[in-house]
């Protein structure tokens, strides 16, 4: 096991080969994270299901895959512990920037297929898109959203969030 004390920084373990997760992400960047968190939040009510957001550890297998998505679902709680997520979130959100769209595009999205993540969502603000990636007979089918509409989970159906509430920078 890896002691994650002693790295400097913030670093995700895909497998087994440490990505360091610099340079740290714009401000417009957080703000999506943030709002995208707010809104899973008020969606949760009521819910067994938990949001959480980086930096916290997902271990998808022990020692190879230790990743750290922006957003993150967690319906079955006893995965949780004080380090983290053991085990597959239930739904997965990364947001794009420059130094990581081809790793979140590439290559986390082949770890979350592989370990069984039900939903993928992968947020572009560049073009203010998102692409939802659905899990169905363990390999990801997509769907796309763009403009101002809403995006609407398959999985989970009480998940409606409106594009404009995402993208606001306010």
């Amino acid at each position: 096991m890896h002691d994650w004390n002693s790295w400097d920084g913030q670093w995700e373990l895909i497998e087994g080969s440490p990505y360091s997760m610099t340079p740290s992400s714009s401000w417009y960047h957080q703000s999506i994270v943030l709002n995208v968190g707010s809104l899973f939040k008020g969606c949760l009510k009521d819910k067994s299901c938990r949001v959480f957001t980086a930096p916290l550890d997902v271990f998808l297998s022990e020692e190879e895959d230790v990743v750290q998505p922006d957003v993150f679902l967690v319906c079955d709680k006893t995965r949780m512990t004080s380090k983290g997520c053991n085990g597959a979130p239930d739904l997965v959100i990364e947001v794009l920037s420059p130094s990581t769209a081809f790793k979140d595009r590439n290559i986390k999205k082949e770890k979350y297929e592989k370990h069984g993540v039900k939903e993928y969502w992968i947020i572009d603000p560049a073009y203010r898109m998102v692409e939802v990636f659905y899990l169905t007979e363990n390999r990801y089918t997509a769907q796309e959203f763009r403009d101002n509409g809403e995006i609407y989970s398959s999985q989970f159906p009480f998940i409606t969030l409106s594009m404009d509430l995402i993208f606001a920078e306010d």
